[in-house]
């Protein structure tokens, strides 16, 4: 089940955060996520997290972690989910996050129309990176929640 989590659950996200598969991903050192949800959309499943942090009143910058056992379809689906509340439930109209390059796994589903945006050299830990920006006007042409509740 997904739920929109409140801080309340920054020990459950914590937990996923600091996990020795997670926190190479996201930093390496350990990290305490609680103030961080106090000020942004936070969505979580069983074995991972997503966090919405406001950049200006309509742009969002979110951080994926999974467990290992929840990447994949768990993530794709809470992933999908959670961009249709930010696009519906929130002031949201674009969503961006980043990815260092040599992590290919880390960059946004193509499927949810995330397009490249821009790319620095050292930019995050010291890697080459690569920025995905996906516009509410990208998001309504795809999602298929999205289509299903304008038809109804």
């Amino acid at each position: 089940m997904i739920k929109r989590a409140t801080p309340a659950y920054a020990e459950y996200v914590n937990e996923i955060a600091n996990d020795p598969s997670v926190i190479p991903h996201i930093g390496g050192g350990e990290l305490d996520v609680t103030e961080l949800m106090a000020v942004s959309e936070t969505f979580v499943t069983e074995g991972g997290a997503i966090i919405f942090t406001p950049i200006n009143r309509h742009t969002y910058q979110f951080h994926s972690m999974f467990l290992p056992e929840a990447r994949g379809r768990i993530a794709h689906k809470t992933a999908r989910h959670a961009a249709f509340e930010m696009f519906t439930t929130t002031d949201a109209m674009d969503l961006v996050t980043y990815a260092p390059n040599d992590t290919p796994h880390s960059r946004p589903p193509k499927t949810f129309g995330f397009k490249p945006w821009f790319a620095r050299k050292n930019a995050v830990f010291g890697k080459d990176t690569t920025w995905f920006r996906l516009s509410i006007y990208d998001w309504i042409m795809r999602d298929k929640g999205c289509l299903k509740k304008g038809q109804k």
